[in-house]
């Protein structure tokens, strides 16, 4: 009896030969593709953001607000005898519905006015923010609250005193605020 063969050992397959290098290992170069891209993101998001600081913010909120108690104090203030020009300085600033709200209400109501020799002070009381916009494709918009006494004296009455509470809608669209709409509340 014949004892079977151990089986042959194989030799070791020919090592390959190493692949020459022709640039960047692929990882690598998935990686630097991809800053690239970031970095133009980030350089397109530069010019087009507008950056706008706390300081920023804040001025622009300050200046919607005295704007609001200057417009308010306009529009609750007159006088039967200079009524035409207390009239001009509210409709200096006023735009869109409100100005032609303005118009018809103080064309009905300036008669009255002189009849009853009217003449109207107003006190800012306080004046808040509700709202503030400041979009990068369109005017700056405010929404104010303002609380407005009013002294009205009239020919033969006592003087009485009116406490009304306004939402006075601005915008900015070029650097000067205007009124686009009031709602007593």
């Amino acid at each position: 009896m014949t004892e079977p063969a151990e089986p042959a050992e194989l030799p070791e397959p020919p090592a390959a030969p190493p692949r020459p290098r022709s640039g960047a290992p692929w990882p690598a170069l998935a990686v630097a593709i991809a800053v690239a891209v970031i970095a133009v993101a980030v350089a397109a998001a530069a010019l087009l953001w507008r950056p706008e600081s706390a300081a920023d913010v804040e001025a622009v909120r300050t200046s919607a607000l005295e704007a609001a108690r200057e417009r308010t104090t306009a529009l609750t203030s007159y006088d039967h005898r200079t009524l035409e020009q207390d009239m001009a300085r509210v409709l200096e600033t006023a735009t869109g519905e409100f100005e032609d709200d303005y118009r018809s209400t103080t064309a009905q109501l300036s008669g009255t006015f002189t009849q009853t020799q009217a003449v109207a002070k107003a006190t800012v009381v306080a004046a808040g923010l509700e709202e503030l916009e400041t979009p990068d494709d369109g005017p700056v918009r405010a929404v104010v609250v303002v609380a407005v006494d009013q002294v009205i004296t009239t020919k033969g009455a006592a003087p009485r005193t009116e406490r009304n509470r306004l939402r006075m809608e601005l915008v900015r669209p070029e650097g000067t605020w205007l009124v686009s709409s009031v709602e007593r509340l």
